[in-house]
């Protein structure tokens, strides 16, 4: 994450979900599909879960980014 000539850049953000996923969904049923060929529905993935992000802070007059930062929220 870097802040260059007033461009805010990063190249992922990350994901929200839970943290054992793939994409949100339940890590077998992926598995499962992608190696056996199953007929799986989308299950979504149970436990501990974050959120990903960023910040940008803007200057109101140029609007231009004047910093970038992170932040990941955790579930209990």
């Amino acid at each position: 994450m870097k802040v260059v000539d007033g461009c805010a850049y990063i190249s992922d953000v990350g994901m929200c979900g839970a943290y054992r996923s793939i994409l949100g969904r339940d890590v077998e049923e992926v598995i499962n599909r992608t190696l056996f060929h199953e007929q799986t529905h989308y299950t979504v993935a149970d436990g501990f879960s974050f959120l990903n992000g960023c910040v940008i802070e803007i200057d109101d007059t140029t609007k231009r980014a004047l910093s970038i930062r992170r932040i990941c929220l955790e579930s209990d």
